[in-house]
């Protein structure tokens, strides 16, 4: 199922938890940002049924505003973390971990890069699992997350990392061959091909701090090699400080993918520049950068409204254009919309409907783009995209700033090709 936003998803997964079921959301580090908030009070609440949530990290920046480490947020609340080194092992990670989280009672993240997308080989099919017959009881105690409850919370979550801990420093020491250099692998990096030197492979959080330990103590050296920030390398450092640690990250940021300014919209974005706009600010999606550089800010997905709304706030002197598509407005946008007309400002709201997610391959929006409030001042607009000219889309951009409200245009447009020039 598509939700409108990531924060919206992974309540739906907890709450089907909640209600006896298993359950799992998936999305990118980015999207973690959006969950946070519930994903943070959930590893503190526990989990009735499984929960799983699979993030993608997209180190490489192929689809991202940027380079993130999602592995920060393990340090906020602790919990159980997975990263798979191999699609056998992803395949066994995703198969236990409903059973890890109904155990640990946290959610159970499982961290994927781009490299793992590009990892080689199969994986052998386990038997099917039976699944619980029953699950404990929704108490208020456990699951409501709130100050009354905060001291019996926090002593259990303290039990709870405690005892992964001590599940996690209880596996085995790899075999040490005693070269006088020790790689340490996270994740799906590439298999270290050198025979001279010994591999301590890490494929969860939290790290088996006893038999890592015993790994750094016994080689003079030793390389790290993960992919995002140097998290595990930090960590490293804080367990054993006085070794001489490598830290390897082998991002290919901005060399695999080269971005292409966007021209499907120029006609409109032509038509912008020549009424020459106070200030044009955007959410994140294929039109933020186009060949005239006309969007001057960008925050993120869905905050496009809200900054307008700061910045118009701030100065009234000057017309705003806020530029959304249709799940990105409805991703924060809409829900504000009226909070521009309580404060009886004057802005102009571009909407593109092409009926879906374009930048994450074409889903359904999850919900009504046209659902605004009825108010005399917001005035709505619509135009079909391939069938009005620069002129028109000219005469309708004035009067948008002419309007003393706020004004919605609706550009309709098909959804068009998914190759990036």
């Amino acid at each position: 199922m598509i939700s409108l936003n990531e924060r919206v998803a992974y309540a739906e997964a907890f709450g089907a938890s909640l209600a006896g079921k298993r359950s799992v959301a998936t999305f990118k580090n980015v999207g973690l940002n959006i969950a946070s908030d519930a994903f943070l009070h959930s590893v503190i609440a526990g989990v009735r049924a499984g929960l799983v949530l699979v993030v993608t990290d997209d180190v490489s920046v192929w689809g991202s505003q940027e380079s993130q480490d999602s592995r920060s947020y393990f340090d906020f609340f602790g919990g159980l973390w997975l990263e798979p080194t191999s699609l056998q092992e992803a395949y066994d990670f995703g198969r236990d971990a409903f059973e890890l989280s109904e155990k640990f009672d946290t959610p159970v993240v499982i961290r994927l890069t781009n490299p793992y997308f590009e990892l080689e080989g199969g994986f052998v099919r386990g038997e099917a699992k039976k699944l619980p017959t029953s699950y404990p009881a929704v108490v208020s105690e456990k699951f409501v997350v709130h100050p009354v409850y905060y001291k019996e919370q926090q002593d259990n979550l303290n039990r709870k990392n405690k005892a992964i801990q001590r599940s996690y420093d209880s596996k085995e020491v790899p075999v040490v061959q005693m070269h006088r250099k020790g790689i340490v692998r996270v994740g799906a990096v590439q298999p270290v091909l050198a025979t001279d030197v010994d591999v301590f492979t890490i494929n969860a959080y939290p790290l088996p701090v006893s038999t890592l330990k015993d790994f750094m103590n016994e080689h003079e050296e030793v390389e790290v090699v993960e992919h995002g920030g140097p998290y595990v390398t930090k960590k490293i450092y804080e367990i054993i400080s006085e070794k001489n640690i490598i830290s390897t990250l082998p991002t290919s940021l901005g060399e695999k993918w080269p971005f292409v300014k966007w021209t499907r919209y120029q006609t409109f974005f032509d038509a912008l520049q020549s009424i020459k706009p106070d200030m044009v600010i955007a959410d994140v999606t294929q039109f933020t950068v186009e060949e005239n550089e006309t969007v001057k800010a960008c925050l993120s997905l869905g905050t496009a409204v809200s900054t307008s709304i700061g910045f118009a706030s701030a100065d009234s002197s000057l017309y705003t254009f806020s530029l959304s598509g249709d799940c990105s407005i409805l991703h924060e946008g809409i829900g504000i919309i009226d909070e521009a007309v309580k404060r009886n400002l004057k802005l102009g709201l571009v909407v593109f409907d092409n009926g879906g997610s374009w930048c994450t391959g074409g889903q359904e929006c999850s919900g009504s783009i046209y659902s605004i409030p009825k108010s005399t001042n917001i005035k709505t607009l619509q135009l079909s995209y391939e069938d009005t000219s620069e002129k028109e889309i000219v005469d309708i951009l004035d009067q948008m700033r002419n309007f003393n409200g706020v004004s919605v245009l609706y550009v309709r447009v098909p959804m068009g090709s998914f190759q990036r020039d």
